[in-house]
């Protein structure tokens, strides 16, 4: 069975929390023990509660960073090490002594300030292995989608200035005449409209330059049924021939959300993606927001009335990287899921 990213957070938190407290209830027992000389107090007492209290602030510390799940259990994993490899330790060295006939005082309490050092080492350590996979996770990211954005600039970017540069000849070669009036206008609008979209494929590529930059703990609040009701407005005006329904179910209380800055930017380009490549003399596009309960998070569902996304394009973005002879059409729909 697998995990959800949410049920291996909660495990994780879960390791680290109840190793914590273990620790820490075992060492306060001896607090107020009036047989405790200074030296056995900050030794045996003092310093493992401090160990046992790192912990114990490390995990809220992950918890209050809402780090990926895999990554919390990763270093929950690691305390457990940490103490089972401590713990074993301490245990073969009493018993080593006790075999050679030496006299072991209190061997739990020496057992436990072992295991409170190696709790603090393996959630050390698990923090450290944590960042380097989180580390190298990113930069396979950064590589795809460098490798994405190079091709479709390479290729969208030659397309238009090809087109742009073979009207702009027609235009200096043929004088502007009663007869050839009509054939220049439509020159000049296919001039315009692929500027256009030059202009649009920079705006992706700023977008995408801030996902590069932007944290993966970075969150604003949205009023999404505004947000929503925006982007529509403006698909409205930039495609008078589209129909944009709305169906805004999510409850007043329910409105604010808190998602990725680029959040405006993932639904518009659904939203152009579903007008551009619709195949229909009329395209229609529905949205939906709505939340099923007060626990449930919000859903957005985008439908429209063209012929949907081929499943080879979709096999390459689930996928994460494009090939010679698999890839995307545009950068819309990758910006969309690497926002998402």
């Amino acid at each position: 069975m697998t995990l959800s990213r949410r049920a291996k957070a909660r495990l994780g938190l879960a390791i680290v929390f109840g190793i914590a407290i273990a620790l820490l209830s075992f060492h306060a027992r001896h607090l107020l023990d009036p047989n405790e000389n200074v030296w056995t107090f900050l030794y045996g007492i003092l310093i493992p509660m401090g160990y046992s209290a790192g912990v114990l602030i490390g995990g809220l510390w992950l918890w209050r960073r809402d780090v990926a799940g895999e990554y919390v259990l990763r270093v929950g994993i690691w305390c457990g090490i940490g103490v089972l490899a401590l713990g074993l330790i301490a245990a073969t060295t009493i018993l080593h002594d006790l075999a050679e006939g030496g006299a072991i005082h209190d061997p739990l309490t020496n057992v436990a300030n072992l295991v409170s050092a190696g709790a603090i080492i393996g959630f050390v350590v698990g923090i450290y292995d944590t960042r380097q996979q989180i580390a190298k996770t990113e930069i396979r990211r950064l590589n795809s989608q460098l490798t994405v954005l190079n091709r479709v600039l390479r290729h969208d970017i030659r397309n238009s200035a090809n087109v742009i540069l073979g009207y702009a000849d027609l235009l200096t070669e043929d004088a502007v005449t009663t007869e050839n009036a009509v054939a220049t206008d439509d020159v000049a609008r296919t001039i315009k409209r692929r500027a256009a979209d030059v202009v649009a494929l920079g705006e992706k590529a700023r977008d995408i330059e801030g996902l590069f930059n932007a944290s993966e703990f970075d969150r604003e609040a949205f009023d999404v049924a505004d947000l929503v009701t925006t982007c529509a407005d403006r698909i409205r005006r930039d495609y008078p021939d589209s129909s944009i329904e709305l169906d805004l179910s999510v409850s007043e209380d329910r409105r604010t959300v808190y998602a990725h800055p680029l959040l405006e930017s993932a639904i518009e380009s659904v939203l152009e993606n579903a007008i551009e490549h619709n195949d229909k003399d009329a395209p229609r596009v529905r949205i939906e927001v709505e939340s099923t309960s007060a626990s449930a998070p919000v859903e957005i569902r985008i439908a429209d009335n063209g012929p949907g996304i081929s499943r080879d394009e979709i096999a390459t973005i689930e996928r994460g990287y494009e090939t010679h002879l698999d890839h995307a059409s545009g950068l819309g729909l990758w910006l969309a899921q690497w926002i998402v």
